[in-house]
């Protein structure tokens, strides 16, 4: 469904004061964008004891090119997208290990182990400094994102 974007009042309130300038920028985005490949699909199925609640059907692959002109509903687009099935799970609910059978079957294993270590080395240097210098986590946690992260957390932090 689009539009898909932050609702303006909401975005507002969520950037207060000098950074509401960045909201004409994040509620614009009325159509598809490469940038929701990967974003995950959520679902609820209608069955005869009722509705089930919502759960991850999948992640976007691309957006179906037809047909081109997408349903109109009031002032919502809908569109036909292609997604790739979600990771299996255990017992209903996902583990690192059924995330792992998961990026193996993509082929994309190596890449979620750097990710999960660059965040992990952020997340340590964000404690870190902290503790060190009695910053707000907030304005903390704003600085590391803006540096380049590190596989090791000691670079970051520096």
């Amino acid at each position: 469904m689009f539009p898909g974007q932050l609702n303006s009042a909401l975005c507002d309130f969520i950037l207060a004061g000098p950074y509401q300038k960045y909201c004409q920028d994040l509620v614009s985005d009325t159509s598809y964008s490469e940038m929701l490949v990967g974003a995950p699909v959520f679902s609820a199925f209608s069955c005869p004891s009722g509705c089930k609640g919502a759960g991850l059907l999948g992640l976007v692959y691309s957006l179906n090119r037809a047909p081109l002109n997408p349903v109109t509903v009031g002032d919502y687009k809908f569109a036909s997208l292609t997604y790739v099935l979600g990771p299996g799970n255990t017992d209903g609910k996902y583990i690192d290990a059924d995330l792992d059978r998961y990026a193996q079957q993509l082929g994309v294993h190596e890449v979620l182990f750097m990710s999960r270590t660059y965040v992990s080395g952020a997340n340590r240097a964000e404690s870190e400094i902290v503790a060190a210098l009695g910053l707000s986590p907030v304005i903390v946690s704003v600085l590391v994102a803006m540096v380049p992260w590190s596989l090791d957390w000691a670079q970051v932090y520096q």
